[in-house]
């Protein structure tokens, strides 16, 4: 319902709306404390779920601004939507007192690496 506001909006509260969409989303996928009870009756998978709106939310926030021609500030948001699982899973280890930094996957495209 958030994501949806959030793309009813215009400009600068747009792209707010849409930041905090994919920062709620990024946090309550890596800390489970942030998933209901509730949640989890009506979704088989909450952590994927928010994982997925988050992904949608960055990427919708990557495309306002080209649609803006602001790329210097977009390109972060793309980023961080093709390593929002990796950072995650790093949330995930501090709330659970894990070392997980090691064991993610880098892959490489053209010349960027992403964890």
């Amino acid at each position: 319902m958030m994501l949806s506001e959030a793309q009813g909006k215009e400009g600068l509260e747009k792209r707010e709306a849409l930041r905090f969409v994919g920062d709620a989303c990024m946090m309550r996928a890596g800390f489970s404390q942030f998933i209901s009870r509730t949640f989890k009756k009506i979704e088989s998978n909450p952590r994927q779920y928010y994982m997925n709106m988050g992904i949608a939310s960055f990427m919708m926030l990557y495309a306002e601004y080209e649609n803006h021609k602001q790329r210097n500030k977009g390109w972060m948001y793309q980023l961080v939507a093709h390593n929002l699982h990796s950072l995650v899973e790093v949330l995930s280890s501090i709330e659970n007192h894990e070392v997980v930094v090691e064991n993610l996957q880098k892959t490489t495209e053209g010349n960027v690496t992403y964890l």
